[in-house]
């Protein structure tokens, strides 16, 4: 039985993103200052901060933390390859997820402002027959993202191309498996996949 540990926070202006940085490891420093603009450069703090938290208090790895990157642009601890992690951020969320099995997570904001209405996304070539038919009579952006979300935590563990994955899986397949958890509130839809089995999912408060 794996456990999957857990983290997600919110930013705001009150957020010390400038005490954040400085605790960062050198490579997620350089992850940071790459950044195209302030808001993504916050979402890479508050997301790295959460990661190397978990990394340090739960695992106990100290600083300095390397950082690999594979050859499809995914990352990876350079001394320690039998822990996986996976980040996301979207809006004002930002989550991790750690495991020594590979593992995916995917946040969205609700309240996010969208250039593309979701039913356009439904009714394209993406999503199986039943995903499209039943989203489209719950007519739910909040279903919507769980359906999304899932697929997306799902490509990261499994390391497929998000299209391949969206085409291929149903998440209604995965009604309550063992293997993935989704969490709703009133702003954000977030979803961890596990590419392992009889997996413990814990919630950590960093």
């Amino acid at each position: 039985m794996e456990e999957i540990l857990f983290s997600e926070g919110k930013i705001n202006n009150e957020t010390p993103t400038n005490h954040y940085f400085g605790k960062l490891s050198d490579d997620r420093k350089q992850y940071v200052i790459k950044a195209t603009n302030e808001d993504v450069k916050k979402q890479r703090i508050a997301s790295s901060y959460l990661l190397e938290s978990l990394l340090q208090e739960y695992f106990g790895i100290a600083q300095p933390i390397r950082y690999g990157i594979e050859e499809n642009g995914k990352p990876y601890l350079m001394d320690y390859p039998d822990i996986y992690f996976s980040i996301s951020h979207s809006g004002s969320h930002v989550a991790c997820a750690i495991s020594r099995s590979p593992v995916g997570i995917d946040v969205e904001d609700i309240n996010r402002p969208s250039k593309t209405d979701w039913r356009k996304v439904v009714l394209s070539r993406f999503f199986s027959k039943e995903e499209r038919d039943e989203l489209l009579i719950l007519n739910s952006y909040t279903d919507f993202l769980r359906c999304w979300t899932f697929k997306e935590a799902m490509s990261k563990a499994l390391d497929r191309p998000l299209s391949e994955v969206l085409s291929d899986y149903s998440s209604y397949r995965y009604k309550n498996p063992d293997c993935v958890r989704t969490f709703v509130s009133k702003s954000r839809v977030m979803t961890i996949y596990s590419a392992t089995e009889n997996n413990t999912f814990k919630g950590i408060d960093i």
